[in-house]
């Protein structure tokens, strides 16, 4: 967020003013490229408004006169005009931020099982060495010291404190080599109990960045001239679509483009070696040349998020389909969920039927489009409600009150700061295997844990008998438990 913002004087001028002093009825001005800074609406100037980081969608939305706009969001082709509406403190950002806050506050916090024995047992030695040593001085005094010794020395509690934490931290460490960053310290134990995950769509199950998927030429040109000519017009455009013709082999040798003009959510136009282009949606390039019909290919296969057109005054040259690549491990990681007998639900901010398209495809549990942060946030409380642990994998501003009320989250290492503060588990390498990976460590190191407790409790259930009847020597019971400690830590490093 910007921490300053241009505000329009009565006078007309312009002047740089902090965002904290813009109160509701303040006039701003907001650049091409820049953040708009508070919640506002739009009084003069229209342009495409990316809100990608609000809503979750890729796709820039149109502003005109009258539409509002969030703080947050980016202005991506005109100057506008805004009239402030909210305070920076009541802005959407700010209330996402309190729901996220609420989710953390939430959050359950279990205490490991080691750490609350460990307390209890060092008191019950205590008493049991004074009864020990009360005793051995009725019956021989002059031993009554060393077999007390003995017996704190050999039932110290260090094996017991040691099995948590070791195997944990070397839990850690393996998932950090496999691009897991651990947050909390409470996933492992947590996240084998889960019955549900539920995924984000853009840039959690897609890979966030549009690309070009193919291209159909409709006239003598072939692929690489249509590829040449669209790179010419969209290297003068910031609307994220115009990165998917972003070819460092075409750039060096691309033409001079002159008379640029760009159409706010439509397209682009330009002369090139004096002839007219227009590449944008199907309208808008058609109005170009509406004399030329042209059988244009079939609809866009499943999983492109856009088709564009590319016309000359002559006629149409070409059409891309554009798409959202989908990860591609995503179907591989729902199908071991499902053998693994969790459920998989989809939940979009993305109104658009290729959401529900993608959802069909890849056989969901449940899938629901055009939610909102709130509705992702109360979804997942109510399958709380319903006694359901619930992982969730985000990677945006919308999903961070999300993030916070699931019982274990994840968000990709490519999300916004505000998902990955909120999440429990940041995927470094973006590969949603590591889910099924951290699922897997999670239970190996559950089971380890298991072992040492039962190792430490056995071992001082036969070293305690032992010392307090005096056949443990206090040497002894320094090599007793030393190694008791040493066994537990061993055991944990098998997780390396």
């Amino acid at each position: 967020m910007p921490e300053t913002a241009i505000r329009v004087q009565e006078n007309g001028e312009d002047e740089l003013t902090s965002v904290h002093s813009l109160n509701p009825g303040d006039i701003i001005r907001v650049k091409p490229g820049n953040t708009i800074p508070v919640d506002a609406s739009v009084i003069d100037g229209e342009s495409s408004v990316d809100e990608s980081l609000l809503t979750g969608e890729m796709n820039p939305k149109t502003k005109s006169p009258g539409d509002s706009v969030s703080g947050g969001s980016q202005n991506i082709e005109s100057p506008l005009l805004l009239e402030v509406t909210r305070q920076v403190q009541q802005s959407l950002l700010s209330n996402i931020m309190q729901l996220m806050e609420r989710g953390l506050e939430e959050k359950p916090r279990i205490a490991l099982f080691a750490d609350k024995v460990a307390r209890y047992f060092v008191l019950a030695l205590l008493l049991i060495a004074s009864g020990v040593f009360t005793a051995w001085w009725f019956i021989d005094a002059e031993r009554a010291f060393w077999i007390t010794l003995s017996v704190l020395v050999i039932t110290c509690p260090c094996a017991l404190s040691l099995a948590t934490p070791v195997a944990l931290t070397a839990a850690s460490n393996l998932l950090m080599k496999n691009g897991v960053l651990l947050t909390r310290s409470n996933v492992l134990e947590k996240i084998v109990k889960a019955d549900t995950v539920v995924f984000d769509k853009t840039g959690t199950l897609t890979q966030g960045k549009f690309a070009l998927k193919k291209t159909y030429p409709l006239s003598s040109y072939n692929e690489e001239q249509c590829l040449v000519l669209a790179a010419t017009l969209e290297k003068n455009s910031e609307h994220p679509i115009a990165k998917a013709f972003t070819n460092p082999l075409l750039s060096q040798s691309l033409p001079i483009s002159n008379k640029i003009k760009n159409f706010p959510n439509q397209g682009i136009e330009g002369i090139i070696d004096g002839v007219l282009y227009r590449i944008g949606k199907a309208e808008f390039t058609q109005a170009l040349c509406p004399s030329n019909t042209q059988d244009y290919p079939k609809t866009n296969e499943l999983g492109a998020s856009q088709r564009i057109f590319l016309v000359s005054s002559r006629g149409p040259l070409a059409c891309f389909d554009i798409e959202d690549p989908l990860r591609q491990e995503i179907p591989g990681v729902l199908k071991s969920l499902k053998a693994l007998g969790l459920s998989s639900v989809m939940l979009t901010g993305d109104p658009s039927p290729s959401a529900k398209e993608l959802a069909k495809s890849l056989e969901f549990n449940s899938a629901h489009i055009n939610v909102s942060p709130e509705q992702k946030m109360q979804y997942v409380r109510s399958q709380q409600d319903n006694h359901h642990q619930v992982i969730m994998l985000g990677d945006g501003i919308n999903d961070a009150p999300v993030l916070a009320q699931a019982d274990i989250s994840f968000a990709v290492s490519s999300g916004t700061e505000l998902a990955k503060s909120s999440a429990d588990v940041v995927l470094l390498n973006e590969n949603l295997e590591l889910l099924l990976t951290t699922r897997e460590v999670a239970e190996k190191t559950l089971r380890i844990v298991r072992q040492n407790i039962a190792w430490a409790i056995a071992y001082n259930g036969i070293a305690l008998p032992l010392a307090a009847t005096g056949f443990v020597q206090p040497y002894m019971a320094v090599i007793g438990m030393s190694a008791s400690s040493l066994v537990v830590v061993l055991n944990s490093l098998r997780l390396r």
